[in-house]
């Protein structure tokens, strides 16, 4: 090859490295696995809650115990990854007062989890770009199915609990999970030391209050990418709710956290991270039973993908 060749080589493979961001140091913290790829996800997040109410503390302490297998199914021409999961693990628990009162006034949260357990051998099929992004969730039927396992036949029964059990498992409240690991991504190539802000969604398993994360590639090293997040919740409304037929709750709050990642470079694929966060805010509940609340909640999260 002759010099002007070698030249024009240097200076394309220059041009290409400009556009991908493979300068030194530099990493596009991507999710691309490979079709036929699996891994195990398994994640336990804990809850402390105090809420004031009516003049007395009610205190509840949460704990949920989450685990799928993941298999990549297939991935389409614009890099958007078919991730089929099967729930291995759906174990909640709660100790409290508070889960007392509800179950008089509301509804009986004990006898929820106990439905969700039922999600063990499930399926259903997350869409995933290589930026992160949770496209949408496919999980038709999977209420019915919780349902039919716990021997509920009664419509008006089903009615009701199917409105809790999407409060968990629906495919909106899937892909708010699924969107909780896969935010950290980017396809922005990044130098250690750079960071990039991502709107993310928070809160205990059952819930989701927005807030936006600044996430920072704090080290590359023996193929492993470590991210580190500063979490932001500014005072704001986070809409209303509903708590079941004549009931709405609507919530103001701000918070705090921080979170910390490691990555395969090669994959995309996470293999750990831990969040802490915490919210505080009011809470007016109107309906059927009508209160104010001022509520605090710490949230701790640790997980791994095998």
């Amino acid at each position: 090859m002759g010099k002007h060749s070698t030249t024009s080589m240097s200076v394309l493979v220059l041009a290409v490295c400009a556009v991908m961001g493979c300068g030194p140091g530099k990493f596009a913290p991507e999710f691309k696995p490979s079709v036929g790829d699996k891994r195990s996800l398994a994640y336990t997040q804990r809850a402390f809650t105090t809420v004031e109410v009516l003049g007395q503390s009610r205190v509840q302490a949460s704990r949920a115990d989450l685990a799928y297998d993941l298999e990549v199914a297939g991935i389409d021409a614009s890099g958007v990854v078919e991730l089929r999961c099967t729930i291995t693990k759906s174990k909640f628990e709660l100790d409290s007062d508070i889960t007392n009162w509800a179950a008089t006034q509301i509804v009986d949260l004990k006898r929820v989890m106990r439905i969700l357990e039922g999600a063990a051998g499930e399926t259903f099929t997350v869409y995933v770009s290589r930026d992160g992004t949770v496209r949408y969730v496919s999980a038709s039927g999977l209420a019915d199915r919780l349902m039919n396992k716990a021997n509920i036949v009664d419509n008006a029964a089903r009615g009701a609990m199917r409105f809790w059990i999407d409060q968990f498992m629906s495919e909106n409240q899937l892909r708010g999970q699924f969107k909780g690991f896969f935010y950290v991504y980017t396809s922005t190539p990044m130098a250690v030391g750079e960071s990039w802000v991502k709107n993310s969604e928070f809160g205990p398993a059952g819930s989701s209050l927005a807030g936006q994360s600044t996430l920072s590639l704090a080290s590359l090293k023996n193929g492993t990418a470590a991210i580190h997040e500063s979490v932001v919740m500014t005072e704001e409304s986070q809409g209303q709710v509903s708590l079941g037929p004549g009931t709405d709750m609507r919530m103001n709050s701000s918070g705090s956290g921080h979170g910390a990642y490691e990555m395969e470079m090669e994959s995309g694929w996470l293999t750990s991270f831990e969040s802490n966060l915490n919210i505080k805010g009011t809470a007016t509940i109107t309906g059927q039973a009508s209160l104010s609340l001022t509520v605090s909640i710490d949230i701790s999260t640790v997980g791994t993908f095998q």
